[in-house]
Formats: structure tokens, C-alpha cells, sequence
């Protein structure tokens, strides 16, 4: 059971890199202005990789695999604040879009920490995707 959360951990790491990948790929697709069709498919594609993180995050942490650490927030350029909830599964750590009605304890401004990224992980993005798809059904059959 352990061992499940810790490769399912690895694999929703796999995939939101893919997805920080993909939006980094759209902004520059976006400066280009070609490809919009290409666009249309990247963004479909990491709004399902978000998708597959957000639920099985919540599926992790109904099993206790995962755990709920608080609530950080991000400025944007604009001074625009937004608020994420900070998860923890095994060694690795996700943020997920905070909800209105979490009470959890504020853990201040979010500072991205270089050393915090550096995991060595071999997982490919097809792998990643089939294994958390397979959680998340498995979870859902449970219940």
C-alpha cells in the first residue's frame, strides 16, 4: 500500500512537469501566433494532466497516502494573489487551486526552492498517465 503511494507520487510528479511543460510550450506558441490548432491540442492535453493530478489527489488523501499541509499563496506581477493548497505524497510535493471553504493553516508566500526539484525520476509520461488513470479507477471502484 505504501509502495502505491510512493509510485503513484512519482507518477503525478512525471505529470505535472509534463503539464508546467506544456504551459511554458503555450506561451510560447503564443508569442509566435502559429499553430493555433497545435495550441487548441497542447491545452486540452495539460487541462487533462490537472485533471488527473486533481483527482488523484483527493483519491490519495481519502486513502491517507497523501497529506493536506496548508495554504500557501502566490503574487502575481500584477499583485494579484492567489491562494494554493499544499499536499504531500511521500517524499513529494504538489499545490493544487485552494477552494473558499478549507480551513487550514496559512503557511505564508509560496518561494519556489531550486533544491526542492531536483528528484531523479525515470518515468515516462505514458507511464505516468496509464498508472494514475489505474488509481484513480481502482479508487473509484472501491467506493
Amino acid at each position: 500500500m505504501i509502495n502505491e503511494g510512493v509510485d503513484v507520487g512519482q507518477a503525478l510528479y512525471t505529470l505535472n512537469r509534463a503539464a508546467r511543460r506544456l504551459n511554458r510550450l503555450l506561451w510560447y506558441n503564443k508569442k509566435m501566433t502559429n499553430g493555433k490548432c497545435a495550441n487548441h491540442k497542447l491545452l486540452k492535453l495539460q487541462q487533462q494532466y490537472y485533471s488527473l493530478k486533481e483527482r488523484a489527489i483527493a483519491n490519495l488523501v481519502d486513502s491517507g497516502l497523501a497529506e493536506v499541509v496548508g495554504i500557501h499563496s502566490k503574487t502575481d506581477l500584477f499583485g494579484n494573489k492567489t491562494y494554493f493548497t499544499y499536499y504531500k505524497v511521500g517524499d513529494y510535493k504538489f499545490h493544487l487551486p485552494a477552494t473558499q471553504n478549507e480551513s487550514l493553516p496559512y503557511l505564508g508566500e509560496y518561494l519556489k526552492c531550486n533544491s526542492e526539484y531536483n528528484y531523479k525520476n525515470p518515468m515516462r509520461v505514458s507511464k505516468a498517465e496509464y498508472l494514475i488513470e489505474s488509481y484513480i479507477k481502482e479508487g473509484d471502484m472501491q467506493n
